[in-house]
């Protein structure tokens, strides 16, 4: 049985990989938080579930968004210095905005090995409203064969930049607006 204080001293995360599978991890654990950076770098993109709470009408707390525990613990799990916090932006999203394209232009670090930069979706709502994200199926190479990212309300979606893809879409009632908001590391 594990005691008390080791328990406090976990922080667990499902992640939802690229090929739909689920790892619950620790991302405290160093190997943990490795693995997670891992799969964004060589497979484009994963899934947080469940790891924050931005409210759907409001716009989200900067601080919050960049103080999230469970990326926190992610990225004190690589070497001192090689993640910074580059670039916050909050928009809204309506179900028919819709633009494919990816943030290659901003940065533009995405094509060297050594670098890993990745953008941080954090979707807004309940945990039953589903968002998607369209991808580009030769992933490093583009194809123009889209497939889709399921996440839902509260969820991170974790996109390396090289990765070709739209802007994150609610399913929702036409009209209706909710919150997004994206955090870049590099």
């Amino acid at each position: 049985m594990m005691s008390t204080s080791a328990a406090s001293l976990m922080l667990k995360v499902t992640m939802i990989k690229p090929d739909g599978s689920e790892v619950v991890l620790d991302v405290k654990q160093k190997a943990d938080a490795q693995e997670i950076l891992r799969v964004v770098k060589d497979e484009g993109f994963l899934v947080l579930k469940d790891v924050q709470n931005i409210e759907p009408f409001l716009p989200p707390i900067q601080d919050d968004i960049k103080h999230n525990m469970y990326l926190e613990a992610i990225i004190a799990g690589v070497e001192e210095g090689h993640f910074v916090g580059m670039n916050y932006k909050f928009h809204k999203v309506a179900v028919n905005q819709m633009s494919r394209g990816d943030i290659r232009p901003l940065l533009n670090l995405g094509k060297d090995p050594r670098l890993l930069e990745f953008s941080c979706h954090f979707l807004a709502g309940h945990r039953e409203l589903k968002w998607i994200i369209e991808y580009d199926s030769g992933l490093r190479e583009a194809t123009g064969q889209m497939k889709k990212i399921e996440a839902f309300g509260r969820d991170i979606i974790l996109c390396n930049n090289w990765l070709l893809r739209s802007t994150p879409r609610p399913i929702i009632r036409p009209g209706e607006k909710l919150n997004v908001a994206l955090f870049m590391y590099v």
